[in-house]
């Protein structure tokens, strides 16, 4: 009885310090990879998945702010953690938020967006297939030189839930 709390207790604690909304969470796509993703983008055009990474530039466009990031797991929290691990580049559509300045190169960013489609290689700063999608929520967390109160989990730093400097959006 003890271990099923314990397990019920973290389960509730994680699903509370997740930067998506549950709504959001439970709309998106479960266990896909984010390679089948830029494989087949087709099969999964219109569907939420929620991706991470840090951001490498962000302009304005005419669709909204156009966000090049490079991709990374995510943690538990839904937090990207190293970009050592990166499978490639995506792309996302900002459309509530139309400052660029606000998307800070070197940025973690997790995002619950929409699969629009594949960028042709070579074109929009992506050097091979790049994923395009218009984002539903997103979380932008620390600048570079400001990584935050984190807490290590098994060995690997990131910010906590918790964290004020990072934002939603």
């Amino acid at each position: 009885m003890g271990r099923f709390l314990l397990v019920l207790l973290v389960g509730l604690f994680v699903d509370s310090c997740a930067v998506i909304s549950k709504e959001v969470r439970e709309e998106a796509e479960k266990d896909v990879s984010f390679r089948q993703l830029v494989e087949n983008p087709s099969q999964y055009r219109g569907k939420t998945v929620i991706l991470g990474g840090y951001i490498l530039n962000a302009r304005g466009g005419e669709e909204g702010v156009l966000i090049e990031v490079e991709q990374a797991p995510l943690s538990v929290w839904q937090i990207p953690e190293d970009r050592r691990r990166s499978e490639g580049r995506f792309v996302v559509i900002e459309k509530r938020n139309n400052d660029p300045a606000f998307f800070k190169e070197g940025s973690a960013l997790t995002v619950a967006g929409t699969v629009l489609g594949q960028l042709i290689p070579g074109t929009e700063s992506c050097p091979g297939p790049c994923l395009k999608l218009e984002s539903r929520e997103l979380n932008v967390r620390w600048d570079p030189e400001v990584r935050g109160r984190g807490f290590v989990d098994f060995g690997r730093e990131f910010s906590s839930p918790w964290y004020f400097g990072g934002e939603s959006r």
